[in-house]
């Protein structure tokens, strides 16, 4: 379908007022907002046809109403186009200031991961945490858990890199080098800084007092451990501030070799979307041989690098054998968001990378339990890297996992779950508060917990549901607080992402 068949209708919106036509045209109708400025649709003129039930329910959602659209101060432009057959297209930009709500849904689900997975290690699972093996379950329950969070460790963290880097680019483009990674460095810089200098010293006495059977005094260890910088569940935001640091060097330095500044300017793919061109009749799209090549870049990157850093060992403070699936991961990402790759998968396709990350996951279950991983500890090391079947394996399984997985949830999100519940409304600006603060209130709960009578596995539910409650309710509090709002708060225009 050319340009020429469609209507450009702009809109903008601002919270409790309504709608105003910012299109400089004349609209035939005018349809009332919601007191939330959430909206049915827009009319303009000859488009719009009466027997358009479909239609309304389509735009409805584009623009759901409250709570997917909560009040702001700020006003949200976003252009559709309206075919004279009765369809509508939206451009999928990403605007300054809101965000998509399947990937609110997808990286509250991403935290609350991350909370599991510390709270297993609390409870017996085998990893590294402030408090390893506080409580003991049953070897059943821990080869459950094993087999669980295991596949999730394998493509959660490349998930979050993976949305990091589709917004990424975007961001870039709208704000310029200098603004970017100014607001970089404030938003990722400051928890990092702030959290290793007050909250990383005295978790790491708590585990040097329960994990080693420490008995140094704790503002001794505190004056010394405060310059040893340990970063804990931050260190992702280190890698992540490395990453978005380092892409923004290579931005200016090709703007620069172009001849043109590094300021703000419409990226290529938001370029493409208003020009009517999609990956589908402009950029290539993802096709299954990128996908296969990403994921066996991954397993042999990773292979080569567990040689020298095996799994489960840190150097200073983090996995540096886990770096090859992140970078390829916030690559893919970059790449993704300048192309509309993640916005254009088809059902087709996303049922091949399910079907692929299914079978990836059903062969690191049998390789675990095959390989003897549950049989002792040596066992389970040459998992962690060698020159061994089970390394080899364990790479390939990561490749396909991480890749896999990862693209069809973010396509299944998008079809499927591209609102927001109302707890899911309240819960995704505080996203990133909880990801940040829940260390102490997971250690302040298990503590709580630990006199209590019943068995483990009873605590461990109990610590992972009021865990997930405690952190993200922390992060809305401290996020009502201006100065932590502009550094863990969130913007609350919600968009629904295209589908």
């Amino acid at each position: 379908m050319k340009m020429d068949d469609f209507q450009i209708c702009r809109l903008g919106v601002r919270a409790g007022t309504g709608i105003r036509d910012d299109s400089g045209g004349k609209a035939a109708r005018r349809w009332s907002g919601t007191p939330d400025g959430a909206f049915d649709r827009c009319a303009a003129p000859e488009t719009w046809r009466e027997q358009d039930s479909n239609l309304r329910r389509q735009s409805q959602r584009v623009y759901s109403p409250s709570p997917l659209t909560t009040r702001t101060s700020r006003p949200v432009a976003n252009v559709i186009l309206v075919s004279r057959d009765g369809s509508i297209r939206q451009d999928g930009r990403v605007t300054s200031g809101t965000r998509y709500a399947y990937l609110d849904n997808i990286k509250i689900l991403l935290v609350c991961g991350v909370i599991a997975m510390h709270v297993s290690i609390t409870y017996g699972f085998d990893g590294s945490w402030y408090l390893e093996s506080y409580g003991q379950m049953s070897d059943f329950t821990i080869k459950a858990l094993t087999l669980v969070m295991g596949a999730g460790w394998l493509f959660g963290l490349g998930l979050f890199f993976l949305i990091a880097g589709r917004l990424t680019g975007p961001s870039l483009d709208h704000k310029g080098a200098a603004r970017f990674v100014r607001e970089r460095l404030i938003r990722i810089g400051t928890p990092i800084v702030v959290y290793m200098f007050t909250v990383s010293p005295v978790l790491e006495y708590v585990a040097f007092r329960e994990n080693e059977g420490g008995t140094m005094d704790i503002w001794p260890f505190v004056s010394e451990q405060v310059w040893r910088l340990a970063p804990g569940p931050t260190w992702f935001l280190e890698a992540l501030l490395l990453f978005s640091l380092g892409y923004a060097g290579l931005f200016t330095l090709e703007a620069r070799h172009s001849g043109k500044r590094s300021s703000p300017r419409k990226g290529r793919h938001e370029r493409g979307q208003q020009r009517g061109r999609t990956p589908a009749n402009g950029d290539a799209p993802l096709r299954g041989s990128m996908i296969a090549a990403t994921a066996g870049a991954i397993a042999f990157c990773s292979f080569c690098a567990h040689l020298a850093f095996p799994i489960g060992e840190e150097q200073f403070h983090v996995q540096l054998g886990m770096f090859p699936q992140y970078i390829a991961m916030f690559a893919l990402g970059v790449a993704a968001g300048r192309r509309g790759w993640l916005e254009t998968i088809s059902p087709r396709m996303q049922w091949r990378c399910g079907a692929a990350g299914v079978a990836g996951i059903l062969v690191f279950a049998a390789s675990i339990t095959l390989g003897g991983f549950f049989d002792s500890d040596k066992k389970a090391e040459l998992f962690a890297g060698g020159l061994h079947w089970q390394a080899s394996l364990a790479s390939l399984t990561e490749g396909v996992i991480a890749v896999c997985i990862s693209l069809w949830a973010v396509s299944h999100f998008r079809r499927r779950y591209n609102t927001l519940r109302p707890l899911a409304a309240r819960m995704a600006p505080s996203a990133y508060g909880a990801f940040v603060l829940h260390p102490p209130v997971i250690v302040g709960l298990a503590f709580a917990l630990a006199p209590l009578p019943g068995p483990d596995e009873i605590k461990f539910v109990t610590l992972l549901t009021t865990g997930i409650a405690g952190a993200f309710a922390l992060a809305s509090i401290l996020s009502r607080w201006t100065p932590a709002a502009r550094v863990i708060g969130a913007s609350t225009t919600v968009r629904v992402g295209p589908g």
